[in-house]
C-alpha cells in the first residue's frame, strides 16, 4: 500500500515542473481567518503564562502590551508574506488590515502606508479602515488618514477618513479637545452625514441597513447628548433573560455604564479595573451596569460566569441602538452618571472617568444595594 502512494508523489512532482502554471493555478487561498484566530489564541496564551506566574512576577500595562506583541509576531509575518504573495487584492486588503489593527507600531504603519499607495480608491479599504484604524498603533496614522482622505477617488474612503478623524478627535485617548477642535470634528462629521451618509459602514452604530451617514449621526449624538453636565438620555434595553431594563432603575444613585461586547478586546482588558472598582465601592455606594453589544445572550451569560463578573448585566445587540434616538458608534465607552442623573464623565477607559468617580463617592451618600 506505500508504494502507489509514492508513485502518485513522483507523479505530482513531474507535473509541478512540466506544468507549472496548473500548479500557480491550484496554490490555496491564505485562510485569513485562521490567522485571525491565530491571533486570538495568542492573547489567550499570554494571559495563560501570566496566570502561571506568582502576582507580584506578572506584566501589567506596557509590559503585557509588548508580551503580546511578541506573542503574534509570527502570525504578523505570515500576514506580511500574503500582502507580498500572489493573492488577490482583497485578500492583500483584508491581510493588511490585520496587520494595522494587531501588527508592532512600524508594521502598522507600513501597513497603512501600503493601503493608502496600492489600494486608495479600493472600496474594501474602507472596510479595513473603519475596523481596524481605532486600534492601530502605527505612529502617523493621522496624517497617513488625512492624505488618504485627500486623494482617494472612493467614496467609501473619503467619507470613512472623515469620521475616523473626527471619530479620534472627540473619543481618544488624551485631553478633552479644544472648541475650536470639537466644531472642526463635528463639522466633518456633518459632511459625512451629507456627503457620504448612503457609503456602507461596518461601524457599531451604522443602523440597519448600515451606513456610514448613520453612524456619524451617533457620533454627532454622543458627542452633544453625553456632554459632561446633560442629562442621560434614557436607555432602554433587555437583561440577559430577556426582561425589559431601563436607565430608571439607578435613578438616584452613583452610576458607572460600561458599553462593551466581548469581542472587543479594549473592552475585555477593562475588566479587571471594573472588578477593582465594584470591590473597592461595593454596591452600595457604586452601581456598575455593563450593556453589551453581542447578539447572542446565552454567550455573554456564559462569559459573565467564568469571568465572575457580579454587577448588572444588560444586552443591546449589535445595531448598538440604546433608545430611538441613541446609537453608540464605537465600543468600549465609559458613562459616569451621579445620583442628579447628570453625565459626570465619559471615556474610552476606566481610567479617563476614575477622576470624577472618586470626587463624586466622596460626596455621594450610600444606595440601595
Amino acid at each position: 500500500m506505500i508504494k502507489p502512494f509514492y508513485d502518485l508523489r513522483r507523479l505530482a512532482c513531474v507535473l509541478a515542473f512540466a506544468l507549472p502554471t496548473v500548479a500557480a493555478a491550484a496554490e490555496p487561498v491564505p485562510n485569513l481567518d485562521a490567522l485571525r484566530q491565530e491571533i486570538w489564541r495568542s492573547f489567550d496564551q499570554v494571559r495563560q503564562d501570566q496566570d502561571r506566574l506568582p502576582p507580584t512576577r506578572r506584566a501589567t500595562g506596557d509590559a503585557l502590551r509588548r508580551a503580546e506583541l511578541l506573542a503574534r509576531a509570527p502570525v504578523i509575518r505570515r500576514l506580511q508574506a500574503v500582502v507580498e504573495g500572489d493573492a488577490s487584492n482583497d485578500v492583500r486588503i483584508e491581510a493588511l488590515g490585520l496587520i494595522l489593527e494587531w501588527g508592532a507600531p512600524d508594521a502598522a504603519g507600513q501597513a497603512l502606508g501600503r493601503l493608502a499607495a496600492d489600494h486608495p480608491d479600493d472600496d474594501g479599504t474602507a472596510t479595513v479602515l473603519q475596523t481596524a484604524y481605532g486600534q492601530t498603533p502605527a505612529p502617523d496614522k493621522r496624517a497617513q488618514l488625512e492624505a488618504l482622505g485627500r486623494r482617494t477617488r472612493s467614496r467609501a474612503v473619503a467619507g470613512t477618513a472623515l469620521f475616523l478623524l473626527a471619530q479620534e478627535t472627540l473619543t481618544g485617548a488624551g485631553p478633552p479637545p479644544s472648541a475650536d477642535a470639537r466644531a472642526a470634528a463635528l463639522h466633518r462629521l456633518q459632511q459625512v452625514r451629507d456627503a457620504y451618509g448612503d457609503a456602507p459602514s461596518v461601524l457599531l452604530g451604522s443602523g440597519a441597513p448600515p451606513r456610514l451617514g448613520t453612524a456619524a449621526a451617533a457620533l454627532m449624538f454622543q458627542t452633544e447628548r453625553l456632554a459632561v453636565g446633560a442629562v442621560l438620555p434614557p436607555i432602554a434595553v433587555r437583561t440577559l433573560d430577556g426582561a425589559p431594563a431601563n436607565s430608571a432603575a439607578f435613578q438616584g444613585r452613583l452610576t458607572l455604564i460600561d458599553l462593551w461586547a466581548t469581542w472587543c478586546p479594549p473592552c475585555v482588558a477593562g475588566l479587571p479595573e471594573l472588578k477593582a472598582l465594584s470591590a473597592t465601592y461595593g454596591p452600595d455606594r457604586l452601581n456598575i451596569v455593563s450593556i453589551s453589544a453581542d447578539d447572542d445572550p446565552a454567550m455573554v451569560a456564559r462569559f459573565v460566569a467564568r469571568q465572575s463578573l457580579t454587577w448588572t448585566q444588560w444586552r443591546v445587540g449589535s445595531g448598538g441602538k440604546l433608545s430611538e434616538d441613541w446609537l453608540n458608534g464605537a465600543y468600549p465607552l465609559y458613562i459616569l452618571v451621579g445620583p442628579d442623573g447628570r453625565i459626570a464623565a465619559t471615556g474610552a477607559s476606566v481610567a479617563a472617568v476614575a477622576p470624577a468617580l472618586k470626587a463624586l463617592a466622596s460626596q455621594s451618600p450610600p444606595g440601595p444595594a
